[in-house]
């Protein structure tokens, strides 16, 4: 698979050319000059987590220990020595091993090894994230009766691990830093203006147990931490691990009131915070300084932003590649947050590589402000990454509301996301030619809340990259799956514009960021990534969910067979809101308690507690004194009256609650919140959980049942005559044989084209996203066989009964009512 360039170009001796054949990012080791080593011969290949390796030259140090230091050091599992005739391979965890193989004579060499190296176990022992992470925590824990702001922490975490590597460098006197005894001595030592950030009641603190950590030698492994090297190539994920370490007590605190500090935001729990991967934000920086206008001719000032830094990952790559790229000129770093311990670790963080960047010739100017991004002027940039907070239109604070309200304007539509202000605000924050790297929920990609949005950026900007990674492992804590785009603010021929479309599998995402660095032009589904490279006018202007090449093959053909669409057959209606589950849906056991003559005003329940397996299991009645008419129990004499057991036990010890709920009030406050008026009439109907999978859909034959969380899909007469049926439709089978359908693993395909996947797996089947999906009209003979018909309704009958259906005669009989062959739905 690799290129002629690429074979051509191999040279096992230059770690360049190992970074390219591997699509890795090579990275000196250190950042400057170091006594007794040859610099120049010590490297960091980096693509994230377990792909990252050093590599070595100097053969001296085979045999050494202070290459594994080194590696440990920088969160490096493997160090990889070159010789002319061999590799050998060590681990930090296991100084006495070693693996020794010829050196490689072309790439593919060299791809079998890093294979080897990516499978192998975890580190036996604790590895310096470990180490650091337990250094916080003790800090934390000393500081805590003097202080409860978490940004003190950070900056005497800092502090200390500043002087350590000070000290190391000798650049402050070892002996003297080593005595330090208090905070105000230790930052006496450094010389930092710090003491006027901190809290002076933490400045008389005894820290001369805490210096052992960044000192001394680790009791697991007796390395001795250089932390230039920690700071140089693991601290992204280092304080992206101590970010989670606050979130999670954060969380702790908030359970008990009084113990959160003055500084704790509690926006950030509530926002989802989550952490971009430093494997992804380099790869979304290293594509939009490919992208822009001239990569190798920037103008002689560059202006950078990140409304919502976190740890400050997408700034700190942008300075990496310009360096990478040999830029020589002028850049401002941007950055928002809302956290003030993301502000303090960002300038920490890019103080760092500012550092570096002016030593070669790049003047860093560094602008960081603790503010909420969508209440401040962005200004103009010439490039915006960002991973913006996820939060939807229900979790949001009614000021969040009206933001993002005014920000979208006549955009705002349905059930918006925090982040589609984030990205219409970015969109205009943009010069001309600049570029847009972000991080979005999935669903951003293809709702129709979002609809508005993307057309109105599509029209105006060019969309060049489009990422999916299903699942949700790559994102730690992420509830929905995570996409990533790449747009550049200008408008393209789409005859000439290409998208490149970036799939990959759980567990195979640094892959395929790996795969787009190699530079494939395209690549079919090859162990779970997928790199297409597609001409704007063959990209959906509104739907950017990325794509298959198999599944843009299956939707093309179901548009070429002219297949109508859900919502051309069936109307959709979302099940019932009662308000409050606990005093309206009783178990079965329960209602059959109640006197004989009040079970009337309860019906079985059908929703996501109630569906399994294609059939509709009754475990739970709602109450619903309602018939054609509407409400029939107007008075609370008549609920007396009438219900009176469940109107003493049930309705009336929650009545002030019930006349709290939004719309309720006084008046027939035993009300449900929303019971639906469709659901006044009984009729049959197909039903759904609000999420799920293959056995999520049942026919409810009599239409006894009132949906919950869920909906209803009841056969549609549409105006023109085209799909016009009779009322006749309810009393025929088909209801059985699209029973049969939507429980098949080839509409689970249709289902995964379509419906976001939430935490878990399961599919969001709102009417919103399943309306579209193409179905066979099952009522029309003269294209869909009598034969099949029947084989369909048989098995939908066989699933309503609880029987086990073969799931692969299902399927090859649902792919032949479509005219698809089964071979071409992809079927896991």
């Amino acid at each position: 698979m690799l290129s002629k360039l690429q074979q051509n170009d191999w040279d096992p001796l230059s770690p360049e050319s190992w970074a390219r054949s591997l699509g890795l990012v090579h990275v000196p080791m250190f950042g400057g000059e170091r006594a007794g080593i040859s610099t120049n011969n010590h490297s960091i290949l980096l693509d994230g987590l377990k792909g990252s390796f050093a590599i070595s030259r100097d053969e001296e140090l085979i045999s050494d220990y202070k290459p594994l230091e080194w590696s440990w050091s920088s969160n490096m599992r493997h160090i990889v020595f070159l010789t002319k005739s061999n590799v050998f391979v060590k681990r930090w965890d296991s100084p006495d091993h070693v693996l020794t193989k010829r050196c490689p004579t072309s790439p593919a060499g060299a791809l079998e090894l890093f294979s080897e190296m990516e499978a192998s176990r975890n580190s036996r022992l604790p590895d310096v994230i470990s180490r650091m992470l337990k250094a916080f925590r003790a800090i934390r824990a000393t500081l805590l009766p003097y202080t409860t702001n978490t940004v003190d922490y950070i900056r005497v975490f800092n502090a200390l691990l500043l002087g350590a590597e000070q000290a190391r460098l000798g650049k402050i006197d070892f002996s003297e830093w080593e005595r330090s005894r208090t905070i105000s001595q230790a930052i006496g030592v450094l010389g930092d203006s710090l003491a006027d950030e901190l809290a002076s009641s933490i400045l008389d603190v005894s820290i001369g147990h805490l210096l052992d950590f960044f000192i001394a030698p680790d009791p697991n492994t007796n390395y001795i931490l250089e932390p230039d090297l920690l700071i140089r190539h693991a601290a992204g994920q280092l304080y992206q691990e101590a970010h989670f370490e606050i979130e999670r007590e954060a969380i702790r605190q908030l359970s008990f009131p009084g113990m959160a500090g003055d500084d704790q935001s509690k926006g950030t729990v509530k926002r989802d915070a989550r952490f971009t991967p430093p494997s992804l934000a380099r790869t979304i920086v290293e594509q939009a300084f490919r992208a822009f206008s001239a990569p190798t001719n920037l103008p002689d000032s560059i202006s950078v932003l990140d409304p919502a830094c976190g740890s400050g990952v997408f700034l700190q790559e942008t300075v990496r590649e310009l360096l990478h790229l040999r830029y020589k000129g002028k850049v401002i770093l941007n950055a928002f947050d809302i956290s003030a311990v993301s502000c303090v670790i960002t300038k920490f963080c890019l103080e760092r590589v500012a550092h570096e960047a002016r030593e070669y010739g790049i003047d860093v100017k560094i602008h960081i402000e603790q503010q909420d991004a969508l209440h401040t002027d962005w200004s103009k940039h010439d490039f915006i990454f960002m991973n913006p907070p996820f939060l939807n239109l229900q979790r949001m604070s009614l000021d969040e509301r009206a933001v993002v309200k005014s920000i979208l304007d006549n955009l705002f539509s349905g059930h918006v996301d925090l982040a589609m202000a984030f990205l219409w605000k970015a969109k205009q924050s943009l010069r001309a030619g600049g570029l847009l790297g972000t991080i979005l929920p999935n669903p951003m990609l293809s709702s129709n809340s979002a609809a508005k949005l993307r057309e109105a950026i599509a029209n105006e900007m060019s969309l060049t990259l489009v990422g999916s990674f299903r699942g949700y492992n790559y994102f730690l804590g992420a509830m929905v799956e995570p996409a990533f785009i790449l747009l550049k603010n200008e408008v393209s021929n789409a005859l000439e514009q290409t998208v490149r479309i970036i799939t990959a599998e759980e567990g195979k995402e640094d892959r395929a960021l790996r795969l787009l660095r190699r530079g494939y032009e395209e690549l079919t589904a090859e162990q779970g990534v997928e790199i297409l490279h597609e001409n704007f006018i063959n990209v959906d202007k509104i739907n950017w969910l990325p794509k298959t090449r198999s599944q843009v093959n299956l939707l093309s053909k179901l548009t070429e067979l002219n297949l109508p669409q859900t919502k051309e057959l069936f109307t959709i209606h979302q099940g019932a809101r009662t308000g409050n589950n606990e005093v309206f849906v009783l178990t079965k056991d329960v209602r059959q308690n109640l006197p004989t003559e009040e079970h009337p005003y309860f019906k079985p329940l059908a929703g996501s507690k109630s569906i399994e397996g294609g059939r509709i299991v009754p475990s739970q009645y709602v109450f619903f004194p309602y018939d054609k008419n509407g409400l029939l129990l107007q008075s609370e004499q008549s609920l007396m009256d009438v219900i009176p057991q469940y109107y003493t036990h049930y309705l009336l010890p929650h009545e002030e609650k019930l006349k709290a709920r939004s719309g309720i009030g006084d008046m027939q406050w035993w009300r449900l919140t929303r019971e639906r008026s469709w659901q006044w009439t009984q009729s049959p109907k197909i039903v759904t959980k609000y999420f799920g999978d293959v056995g999520s859909f049942a026919f409810d034959v009599n239409g006894n049942y009132v949906v919950g969380q869920g909906y209803a899909w009841s056969w549609k007469i549409a105006e023109n005559d085209e799909y016009e049926i009779r009322d006749e439709f309810v009393l025929t089978n088909l209801y059985w044989a699209y029973t049969a359908i939507l429980n098949s693993e080839v509409f689970r395909q249709l289902l995964k084209l379509h419906c976001p996947q939430v935490n878990g797996g399961q599919f969001d089947l709102s009417n919103r996203y399943v309306e579209v999906i193409r179905l066979p009209d099952l009522s029309d003979n003269n294209r869909v066989s009598g034969d099949l018909v029947e084989a369909l309704v048989e098995m939908g009958h066989m699933i309503g009964r609880g029987e086990l259906v073969g799931s692969q005669s299902l399927s090859d009989t649902v792919a032949k009512v479509y005219g698809i062959p089964l071979s071409e739905w992809s079927l896991e």
